[in-house]
């Protein structure tokens, strides 16, 4: 017999998984009612690979919820406890790379949340996208659980796409049932880049025919809420995360800044050149740190007055006075 495609996945007349053997009692409860949380558990423990998946809906269909949900539902520890907690919620690259250099079980869930904010198609190729692939393409070394919420497919690079394993199209929740709606799709691509997606189907005996086996391909998956505890944690962290946007104490790769990280300068790779820049715009602002008020009219700095005093071009003091600038904002936050 032929071995049975990932898409499929064997269930008794109940609708129980039917496990392979040596998974026989080693499933949690949970997990064995959903295909599609089976399947995920299965690619860790069963085959020893990573599982990379993408969550994407429209704003307020419950992305990250459902994401948090699967977290929770599959990070268990081997008295079926759950291990997941709000720290693995991550809003940055930095963050991310932090978090996966310390050592982990094997079957730990983390959820990358808003990456369309620093890792995103238009960023192709950037540092922090050639990082993200580095750590996704190494993801069987640690065989963890890695959850991506997007509002839209498309948004995701290309080469990260390719990296999935699985796309999952959240539905509009029923609130009053406080159930998730999803779709699910294996995803396979070939040599030219071509992503194939394919919907999950559930292979079970016939109840007329035991004998006989009919597959049923499910459109709409259900599943209940993640715990009041992860839910009030996760809300928490969205909120400060929100207003660290607000107040402008995120990183271009979305991690969480103070204002002394903000105010040093970018450090790009293009080298040497604009290394210096920096190095030398450091010395003017050190310079003129405690008598910058010299410069300012109107309530702005004036860049001629600094070019005329430092006898650096326009064009340089530019630079040094959007230093400036981020210095008072640093004093009013201090205040």
């Amino acid at each position: 017999m032929d071995e049975t495609p990932d898409h499929v996945i064997e269930a008794d007349l109940e609708g129980n998984i039917k496990p392979e053997k040596e998974f026989e009692g080693k499933i949690p409860p949970e997990v064995r009612k959903a295909p599609f949380l089976y399947w995920a558990h299965r690619k860790i423990h069963y085959h020893e690979e990573d599982c990379l998946v993408a969550v994407v809906g429209k704003t307020g269909y419950g992305k990250s919820t459902l994401a948090l949900r699967f977290a929770e539902a599959l990070d268990r520890d081997a008295s079926g406890q759950t291990r997941f907690n709000i720290d693995h919620v991550i809003y940055g690259m930095k963050e991310f790379q932090k978090m996966l250099s310390q050592k982990h079980p094997i079957g730990s869930a983390f959820v990358l949340e808003e990456p369309q904010t620093f890792l995103n198609s238009r960023d192709s190729m950037t540092r922090k996208n050639i990082n993200a692939l580095r750590l996704f393409s190494t993801g069987r070394v640690f065989r963890n659980y890695i959850f991506l919420t997007y509002p839209k497919f498309n948004r995701i690079d290309k080469q990260i796409r390719e990296l999935l394993h699985a796309v999952v199209e959240v539905q509009r929740p029923d609130r009053e049932q406080g159930v998730s709606n999803y779709v699910p799709y294996l995803l396979d691509s070939n040599d030219s880049g071509e992503i194939y997606r394919w919907k999950f189907r559930v292979r079970q005996p016939d109840s007329v025919n035991p004998t006989a086996f009919k597959e049923r391909r499910v459109d709409l998956w259900k599943d209940i809420l993640p715990s009041q505890t992860i839910r009030d944690a996760y809300e928490t962290k969205s909120v400060e995360w929100k207003e660290c946007i607000r107040k402008g104490l995120v990183g271009f790769d979305g991690s969480f800044m103070t204002f002394d990280e903000l105010i040093k300068p970018v450090e790009y790779s293009s080298g040497i050149q604009i290394r210096q820049r920096n190095k030398e715009v450091d010395e003017v602002v050190e310079k003129y740190r405690d008598t910058r008020e010299q410069f300012m009219k109107n309530g702005r700095y004036v860049v001629n007055r600094i070019s005329t005093k430092a006898g650096r071009s326009p064009h340089f003091c530019n630079w040094v006075a959007e230093r400036f600038r981020l210095l008072d904002e640093k004093a009013k936050h201090d205040e």
